[in-house]
C-alpha cells in the first residue's frame, strides 16, 4: 500500500481535538470470505518505509503487507 503525510506527527503541538497523536498507527486486517478476522498488523505511520526519518507533509511511502493465504478481504485505517 502507499500512503501520503499530511502533517508531520512527531511534534506534540501538531495535535488537534480528533486529529492523530504521536503514536498514530496504520493497522491492517484481514478476514475470510465469511467476513472473520484472521489477522492484524500494526505499523508506525510517522515514519519512512525504512524506518530512518520521520516523513515531512507531502512525503510518500510504500508499505508491504504480507497477505494471509486465506484472506479474502482487507481493511485498512489510521487508529491512534
Amino acid at each position: 500500500m502507499q500512503y501520503q503525510a499530511l502533517k508531520r506527527l512527531d511534534w506534540l503541538g501538531t495535535h488537534y481535538q480528533g486529529g492523530p497523536r504521536k503514536s498514530a498507527d496504520i493497522m491492517v486486517g484481514f478476514y475470510d470470505d465469511q467476513g472473520f478476522l484472521l489477522r492484524t498488523d500494526r505499523f508506525p505511520s510517522r515514519r519512512t518505509a525504512t524506518g530512518e526519518a520521520v516523513m515531512y507533509p507531502g512525503a510518500t511511502t510504500t508499505l508491504k503487507v504480507t497477505k494471509p493465504t486465506a484472506a479474502k478481504t482487507n481493511r485498512v485505517g489510521l487508529v491512534k
